[in-house]
């Protein structure tokens, strides 16, 4: 079984994933947004959330190359 499917199987019954505080970007977090971007193609159920009071919305959206990005500006 591939590590995706590993992973994938990680977040089964899981709706959301809430990472905050995304402008602050280590490599930690660039890594998380890679797996969960992966993750996300394999199991559309999973809804991540991305919050920051600072990031550039249209910008990162470039970045994650998101198909069904929906962006909350308030």
């Amino acid at each position: 079984m591939s590590s995706l499917r590993r992973r994938a199987r990680l977040l089964h019954g899981v709706s959301h994933v809430v990472v905050d505080e995304v402008h602050e970007r280590s490599i930690d977090c660039d890594f998380l947004l890679l797996l969960l971007r992966r993750i996300m193609r394999k199991n559309t159920a999973v809804r991540v959330v991305l919050m920051s009071a600072t990031v550039d919305a249209e910008l990162f959206s470039n970045v994650c190359r998101c198909t069904n990005l929906e962006i909350a500006l308030n």
